[in-house]
């Protein structure tokens, strides 16, 4: 089993959180405006070299045997980031999506 977490890619684009036990991850700013969103640094592939290497390895290794994957979907990280945190009901994403519509 390979694990990396659901936040390594905001890690890699310089997002400050922190993982909080019993809570999650904590985003330290929320991005809750269009400016916000433009104001963020581009993902750094070095940043998530790591898990790519390990990955590389573990499939090298398996052979035959496939690695069964999950990734976060895009509006799960967005979620985190505008919410600031895990969710329910993602009340900020939403009236965000909402408010500035693409």
């Amino acid at each position: 089993i390979l694990f990396s977490d659901i936040v390594v890619p905001l890690r890699a684009a310089g997002v400050d959180l922190d993982i909080v036990a019993d809570v999650g991850p904590v985003i330290a700013d929320p991005v809750r405006t269009a400016a916000d969103v433009a104001a963020m640094k581009p993902l750094d592939p070095q940043a998530i070299q790591p898990v790519l290497v390990a990955a590389s390895l573990l499939v090298a290794e398996l052979g035959d045997v496939p690695l069964i994957g999950f990734a976060g979907a895009p509006f799960t990280l967005a979620s985190y980031l505008v919410e600031g945190g895990p969710s329910r009901h993602h009340a900020h994403p939403k009236a965000m999506m909402l408010a500035e519509p693409p």
